[in-house]
């Protein structure tokens, strides 16, 4: 055991003194060094000691030292004392912790050491399925108020989906990260499918189931009309093969016994099945003489106006009417157009040929209307328009000549005289129709004529 002393003389009576304290505390067994020995030492002199075990250094009188029968540094005995508490109580901590988060199983909680006040005390959050990490204090584990954040709001989310779903879908093995990353929902029909978590909480699903029961209910709403228009059960539309009122389906009669396959908006306008009118061999007749037709025959009967607009060309091999034709714009050939079967040929006509065809037939904005005149002058014009049953007035602007905005019947369906006609830039023309337009609104004299065309429902005036 050292003994320091200070700088300054130490009288030899003193240091006789320490020493032989320094001897008797040795006897039992305690280790101290003196700091700042005093140069004079009475039974009534404090002395500074420092504990060569806990290095815990205090003051005591001479004659305490001389007297107490301590065998064990009273500072080292606190310290073991604190320490042994402070083991205790980290394991009580540990084993509430563990009873209060035992039903989730994903968080692996660690408790610092060394654990001195549970104020102070800190632990270390671990959630094995989405690897975060966090440190929190051991008061907020014991007022059970920590968890995984994207596992809180994993639960809530799946709480509200099946809420809004039922069990349409099976949620528990969804990858959610937070609500603005997509999730993959397994569907028991078709599959995993993506979707956003706060769409698929709104109520959206599986995108192929959606179109299934909107099939499945457009064919109930088209069997519904079939029932009102004939008598009930005299026809039924074979489900599977129905996708929309627009496209081929097969439909079962009861009178003649046999399927037809026909668009069903076709069959609803055109009163049922042929043996409605006493001929149940019709329908077979015209199938076998479609199929007996050759091309020549079928192009010779395609309207005029598909031959104005376009040249027609078979796109393979002709079997039926069901062929496919490939058509090109006379006006515009770079522009690349999809194939169309001849029976849309034959029972439809062309309002016009390509979509450059129909931008310099239609409306345009302020700023395309100027693109489009180019350097051109464009043209403001008023139009009375008649037949036998009706008159009325249209205004308009045009990039081309009236003559070329008006090129056919199906444009214009009404006999017309110019009433006016002024040429300028198009911004200025563009400008004073907006203008017009604008005050005769507010004179309610709009006009719908009865049979429709461009800009009848918006430019028609009973008179101006």
């Amino acid at each position: 055991m050292l003994l320091k002393s200070n700088n300054s003389q130490n009288s030899s009576n003193a240091f006789e003194k320490l020493r032989a304290l320094e001897d008797i505390l040795r006897s039992r067994g305690l280790s101290y060094t003196f700091l700042e020995p005093p140069s004079e030492v009475d039974k009534n002199t404090n002395l500074l000691v420092q504990c060569d075990n806990c290095l815990m250094s205090f003051s005591k009188l001479y004659c305490t030292l001389m007297r107490s029968n301590y065998k064990v540094c009273q500072e080292c005995k606190k310290l073991k004392k604190a320490k042994q508490h402070s083991e205790e109580n980290y394991l009580k901590y540990v084993s509430n912790i563990s009873e209060i988060y035992k039903d989730r199983p994903t968080l692996h909680i660690t408790v610092h050491k060394p654990f001195t006040k549970l104020i102070s005390a800190s632990a270390t959050v671990n959630c094995s399925t989405h690897k975060e990490e966090r440190t929190v204090l051991v008061t907020s584990l014991l007022a059970n108020s920590v968890n995984c954040s994207i596992c809180t709001n994993f639960k809530i989310w799946k709480e509200s989906c099946y809420s809004v779903h039922k069990d349409k879908y099976y949620l528990e093995d969804v990858v959610y990260i937070n609500k603005a990353t997509e999730v993959e929902i397994p569907c028991k029909v078709h599959g995993f499918f993506k979707i956003m978590p706060f769409v698929f909480k709104s109520g959206k699903g599986c995108d192929l189931c959606e179109k299934e029961q909107q099939r499945l209910k457009s064919c109930l709403n088209s069997q519904r009309k079939l029932d009102l228009k004939f008598t009930r059960n005299t026809y039924k539309i074979i489900k599977e093969s129905y996708q929309s009122p627009r496209k081929i389906c097969k439909i079962f009669c009861n009178m003649c016994q046999q399927e037809t396959e026909q668009r069903f908006d076709c069959f609803y306008n055109s009163n049922g099945c042929f043996c409605i009118k006493g001929d149940i061999t019709k329908r077979n007749r015209s199938d076998a003489q479609k199929t007996q037709e050759t091309w020549e025959e079928c192009y010779l009967k395609i309207p005029n106006n598909w031959k104005n607009f376009f040249q027609i060309s078979l796109a393979s091999e002709f079997e039926s009417r069901k062929s496919l034709v490939n058509l090109v714009c006379k006006k515009h050939p770079a522009i690349i157009l999809k194939p169309k079967i001849i029976n849309h040929l034959l029972f439809h006509d062309p309002v016009y040929g390509c979509k450059e065809c129909f931008k310099e037939i239609s409306g345009w904005s302020r700023t395309s209307f100027i693109k489009r005149c180019k350097d051109k002058q464009a043209t403001f014009y008023i139009l009375r328009c008649f037949n036998e049953n009706e008159e009325f007035y249209k205004l308009g602007i045009t990039s081309n000549s009236i003559q070329k905005r008006y090129f056919r019947s199906s444009l214009m369906p009404y006999q017309f005289e110019i009433v006016q006609e002024l040429k300028g830039d198009p911004d200025f023309i563009f400008d004073l129709e907006w203008a017009l337009k604008k005050y005769i609104k507010k004179i309610n004299v709009l006009y719908t004529p009865f049979i429709y065309f461009d800009g009848s429902k918006s430019e028609t005036y009973k008179f101006l």
